[in-house]
């Protein structure tokens, strides 16, 4: 089973980079689809 996260623009970047670390996928608004409304999210 694949670990997918999808971190919100206010998830703090360095969680993102740790999460990876970990061995999640994150998707990871900010870089993707920067100022997107929250019910696209």
């Amino acid at each position: 089973m694949d670990k997918l996260l999808v971190a919100d623009e206010s998830v703090d970047y360095p969680i993102v980079k740790e999460l990876r670390i970990a061995g999640f996928t994150v998707y990871a608004v900010v870089e993707q689809q920067p100022s997107i409304d929250d019910r696209s999210v």
